[in-house]
């Protein structure tokens, strides 16, 4: 049995523009899948930088968001936390805090391990004869009572 023969028999010649045809196949076959790589590649790509910036975003990893509700950032508010508690900041900022506590969660969250007892006293919600520093006042006492009987400790 002779093969070489069989297959000498086999063979036809392609029509014309069959090899041009399957060329032009191959090369957009090839195009098609280099662009799928490289959309591929820019999605990889894109979702890197996305990551990276809300990775920025939220603390660098740190664990704490740095909020900028209200027009102050966390950092500022726990800074003048103290003295916002005091009444002893500009109504600017005293506005500002407000609004940032009113927004932002870890704040709040700070405010409430604080404790109700430091809510902020201002002159306007201490009650008539209250220290002006602590808020409180004793009973039955108003603060000039309060101020003569510091001064008389002080002169003895």
């Amino acid at each position: 049995m002779n093969t070489d023969k069989n297959l000498q028999d086999d063979w036809a010649p392609c029509p014309a523009g069959t090899l041009t045809g399957l060329k032009r196949r191959l090369h957009r076959t090839r195009r098609a899948e280099r662009a799928w790589r490289l959309a591929a590649q820019a999605s990889v790509l894109l979702v890197v930088v996305a990551a990276v910036w809300v990775f920025t975003q939220t603390g660098g990893g740190r664990g704490t968001a740095e909020y900028d509700f209200g027009g102050i950032t966390c950092t500022e508010v726990h800074k003048l936390l103290p003295r916002y508690m005091q009444g002893d900041v500009e109504a600017t900022t005293a506005e500002k805090i407000k609004l940032h506590l009113a927004e932002c969660p870890r704040c709040q969250e700070l405010v409430r391990q604080m404790g109700p007892q430091l809510m902020p006293q201002t002159s306007a919600s201490r009650p008539a004869g209250a220290c002006p520093h602590c808020g409180m006042s004793p009973p039955g006492w108003s603060l000039a009572q309060l101020e003569m009987r510091v001064a008389a400790l002080l002169l003895r």
